[in-house]
């Protein structure tokens, strides 16, 4: 759920409050159905977030791939990267154990349902003016996560 808090409120902002809702529960369904089509024959219960958070990866890194986000490296220092390499990496090792992973009880199928659906509703959903792929952005004036979601390129 840190990637709600740290990357959601930029989606949301660039599609709007209502639509962020939208957004956020059409990216959960289709990870829901990405889950269940991947596997008719499960009994297991989806229980999550899953998909609605890959929605949310999918759409901030179309915005603003470029912006500067701070990671804790190790437990002991931080580093500053463009979103791109954070999140980049994020989904590389969503589809690594979509491929490897057997039996587990994390629904890598979801978040690919999510991811797909990010993408695709972030093109269509955002509001006019709002360009993908963000090179430079101004600075926000949101008084929490600023130094995680820090503007200029």
């Amino acid at each position: 759920m840190i990637f709600l808090w740290v990357f959601g409120d930029d989606v949301e902002a660039a599609v709007g409050h209502a639509r962020f809702l939208l957004f956020y529960l059409l990216c959960g369904i289709a990870g829901g159905i990405a889950h269940v089509t991947s596997d008719t024959g499960s009994t297991s219960v989806l229980i999550g977030a899953s998909g609605a958070i890959g929605g949310i990866v999918a759409g901030y890194l179309m915005l603003r791939p470029w912006a500067h986000v701070t990671v804790l490296l190790f437990g002991l220092m931080t580093l500053r990267v463009h979103a791109f390499w954070l999140l980049g990496a994020w989904i590389a090792w969503q589809l690594l154990n979509l491929i490897w992973s057997t039996e587990t009880a994390i629904s890598y199928w979801s978040h690919a349902g999510g991811l797909i659906a990010g993408a695709g509703l972030v093109a269509i959903l955002r509001r006019p003016g709002v360009k993908l792929f963000q090179r430079h952005v101004g600075h926000s004036s949101k008084s929490r996560a600023t130094n995680l979601t820090s503007t200029n390129a």
